[in-house]
């Protein structure tokens, strides 16, 4: 009797110890990022991880795979856009901030030649994919803020439910409207011409603050646990990345060719003409902090569910 519940312990623990590494290998060092601008500027990186056993690349069409992991914690590195990353940190998901690479790179498509006028929107079908992402409250906030209720008003239609899709049916003509980013949106005009870029989502937001507030839109979250045990591996892979988009920016036809090659987005001349629009700039978390609590504020005051009911408070920013 003894033995045989010596023996049931001894499973029960090795079961338990491997769910326990099941959630992040310490050894290889996971990084979840989206294909678009995001993974455009860890290119150099991915490239070079081919070689490094210790560093794995998981590339995603959209974001709640990546949110899906992160709830599981089986990654130590995620890309996702910051309000998200508030989200699930207030919602107890043990992830950090620890800087910010793109700085708004939305924009609003529609028949070329047309002049966007928020009075004249009503009853135009606007095309949005995940509810709840950047694109959709981006745009809800800014129609609020130009004196249409979004829900009366506007007519936000949600039935292409990831990007891929909502950039496939603008492409093909299936839809007139949406709010895409880069690279897509350079990649949806070249295929449809007789769309344009209509209304520049970051610009709009500019002149409500009078340029005075950015679009911190992608964050690089990092793992408390990972942050702890290896912060000079975390150190390195900032420094790294840091390091990557300054080469995206000055080079961004070979950028672009190397996105092609490793699968992140296919065109390698479309990519690297959406790249000046996309902006892809890195900073730490704890150098853009007033700007990080600044944008939330705007979002939680809008709608606090946005950010799970709260502001998140100082300790969400990671500062080694």
């Amino acid at each position: 009797m003894k033995k045989q519940l010596l023996t049931t312990c001894t499973v029960v623990l090795l079961f338990l110890s491997a769910c326990t590494q099941g959630k992040r290998d310490t050894g290889t060092m996971r990084i979840a990022t989206l294909k678009g601008p995001s993974a455009v500027s860890m290119a150099p990186l991915i490239r070079n991880s081919r070689n490094d056993s210790t560093v794995h690349y998981l590339l995603f069409d959209e974001p709640l795979r990546v949110r899906a992991l992160m709830l599981r914690e089986e990654v130590d590195i995620a890309v996702l856009p910051s309000t998200t990353g508030a989200l699930l940190y207030n919602r107890g998901v043990p992830y950090h901030i620890a800087a910010i690479s793109v700085w708004g790179n939305l924009y609003l498509l529609g028949p070329s030649g047309e002049k966007w006028n928020w009075k004249e929107a009503a009853g135009k079908r606007i095309f949005l994919m995940a509810r709840g992402m950047t694109p959709d409250i981006l745009f809800r906030y800014l129609a609020t803020r130009n004196g249409l209720d979004p829900a009366q008003d506007l007519n936000l239609d949600y039935s292409y439910p990831t990007h891929t899709d909502l950039a496939q049916a603008l492409a093909a003509g299936k839809a007139t409207y949406g709010v895409m980013a880069e690279p897509q949106v350079s990649m949806i005009l070249e295929k449809n011409p007789e769309l344009d870029r209509i209304l520049d989502l970051n610009a709009a937001w500019g002149r409500l603050w009078d340029d005075s507030l950015s679009i911190p839109q992608t964050a690089i979250l990092v793992h408390a646990g990972f942050a702890e045990a290896h912060p000079e591996r975390l150190e390195q892979f900032l420094e790294k990345y840091a390091g990557a988009v300054e080469w995206v920016n000055a080079f961004p036809e070979a950028a672009g060719r190397l996105s092609d090659s490793l699968g992140i987005m296919k065109g390698p001349e479309t990519v690297a003409r959406s790249i000046p629009s996309s902006n892809i700039r890195f900073r730490r978390a704890g150098e853009v902090k007033q700007t990080l609590q600044d944008y939330y504020r705007v979002f939680y005051e809008f709608d606090p569910r946005i950010l799970g009911g709260k502001m998140p408070d100082e300790s969400f920013i990671y500062e080694k």
